[in-house]
């Protein structure tokens, strides 16, 4: 390899190679795997779409999600109808708050998602459909803390037909404590009737208990997934 194909075969950021066809010509590390995980069709097809309409290179800044992988940009180039390149830019670690001098407690995650769904299922019409990672592990949360801004997180959406629980352990991102890495949760609520509050965002980011994105659609939380107290 010569020090360029060593850089990119290195580069925290996923890169994928195809040819006219759409077929993966060549994949760096982290590129491999995203294949792996996402349909590489999928990634050459939002290649095709955003690359430019003459031969060269174009970057776009914008949030793109491939299932359970994120990423905050893309830069394409192509020279020729033969091939098309795709990098996509990943976020960097979180900073996710840790609540100070917090009671934390060993849990299972699921079990406190399905006690705050069953204190507000009787405030809505709502159908609930969940995503659950099964082999997320049980993991040490503030646990009031917790229950009390998850449970506004779903009041923002009781006028959905339906609201969406996701949990899922984000891919490659993490949260740095005194030296210690901690993987990061995240547990996304949608529907298609979200209806934000103000002042519940506020206490929400206020409460330092998850790290707190709004989305069209509902809220993202992101949590430090600490395995010791």
């Amino acid at each position: 390899m010569t020090f360029l194909e060593c850089w990119i075969e290195h580069d925290y950021n996923p890169f994928v190679l195809f040819d006219s066809a759409g077929h993966v010509k060549m994949a760096n590390q982290e590129g491999q795997k995203v294949i792996t995980k996402i349909p590489p069709k999928a990634i050459f097809d939002l290649a095709v779409d955003y690359a430019s309409k003459t031969p060269g290179f174009c970057t776009h800044l914008m949030e793109i999600d491939l299932g359970r992988f994120r990423f905050f940009g893309m830069s394409i180039g192509y020279e020729s109808d033969e091939e098309i390149g795709i990098r996509l830019y990943r976020e960097a670690h979180k900073s996710i708050p840790l609540a100070q001098g917090a009671q934390k407690k060993l849990v299972n995650i699921y079990v406190l998602i399905d006690l705050i769904l069953s204190s507000i299922s009787a405030k809505t019409k709502a159908k609930f459909s969940r995503e659950f990672d099964p082999s997320v592990p049980d993991f040490y949360v503030d646990v009031d803390g917790f229950l009390k801004v998850v449970r506004k997180g779903y009041e923002m959406l009781l006028f959905s037909s339906r609201i969406t629980t996701k949990v899922s352990v984000a891919v490659g991102e993490f949260v740095v404590v005194n030296e210690a890495r901690y993987p990061i949760l995240r547990l996304e609520l949608s529907g298609e009737d979200f209806r934000p509050d103000k002042e519940a965002l506020e206490f929400i980011k206020r409460s330092a208990v998850a790290g707190i994105e709004v989305r069209e659609k509902g809220l993202v939380f992101s949590l430090s997934m600490a395995f010791s107290g």
